[in-house]
């Protein structure tokens, strides 16, 4: 918070009562709980396998045991439980629902948290079907911090689902650029090349990843449909 304060205070920074509060914010006091938070973070941002979100669950379910006001372990604990409905893990009927309550937890505790509404809008458009309701969600946690990847990520697949595929895309890429890093936001970036037919593009993407991560499950398969639609099916099956 000190490093903070003088940072903003040396570069003569106009910061608004938003961006004050964002800076100020401490997520909480509970040392244990942030470490715990960390560790599920750590698993969330892999999330190549079914075993890396059951990690992430059990470290977010900790860290909101140990600091019940804790509200971005709760968002984290949504994501990764509404992840799990996505990939068929669990019944999407069982932890979609769980989610949405973990979301909704966290909005309660702080309803500027921009993750939050993100997930929330995640969850509003691939278990309730409530398109504009997610929009809206996506919209409001961009507002909140331009720089949440997640936010654009979701926000890029509306819009290519919509129909919107260049606008999608642009938006995908945005979220790559704040993560360039990241294996998950290049996997899924690659996943929209794939839905709008940017074949070349998608593979060329895939296999940088799996340059980087040979094991990566995700990757793989997605790998293996964008070669059947190049009409490279030995590869394909080889993969498979």
């Amino acid at each position: 918070d000190s490093i903070a304060d003088r940072v903003s205070a040396a570069l003569a920074l106009r910061l608004s009562p938003s961006e004050k509060q964002r800076i100020s914010r401490r997520p909480t006091s509970d040392a244990a709980a942030y470490d715990l938070f960390l560790n599920g973070r750590y698993y969330w941002n892999r999330r190549s396998s079914p075993g890396d979100l059951r990690r992430a669950i059990e470290f977010y379910s900790q860290a909101v045991a140990r600091d019940p006001q804790f509200a971005l372990a709760y968002s984290g604990l949504a994501d990764a439980l509404a992840v799990q409905g996505v990939f068929g893990v669990r019944p999407p009927a069982e932890v979609y629902p769980q989610a949405m309550q973990a979301a909704e937890r966290a909005l309660e505790l702080d309803p500027d948290l921009a993750e939050a509404h993100a997930t929330r809008g995640h969850i509003r458009l691939n278990f309730r079907h409530d398109w504009q309701g997610a929009l809206d969600d996506y919209d409001e946690a961009i507002r909140h911090d331009p720089r949440y990847a997640g936010a654009r990520m979701w926000r890029g697949f509306w819009l290519v689902f919509a129909g919107r595929g260049e606008e999608g895309l642009a938006e995908l890429q945005s979220a790559r650029d704040l993560e360039p890093d990241s294996l998950v936001f290049a996997v899924n970036h690659a996943r929209a090349l794939y839905w709008t037919r940017h074949y070349d593009a998608a593979a060329e993407q895939l296999a940088r990843v799996l340059e980087v991560d040979p094991a990566n499950g995700l990757a793989r398969t997605l790998q293996a449909s964008v070669l059947v639609q190049l009409g490279r099916f030995d590869e394909a099956l080889q993969i498979l």
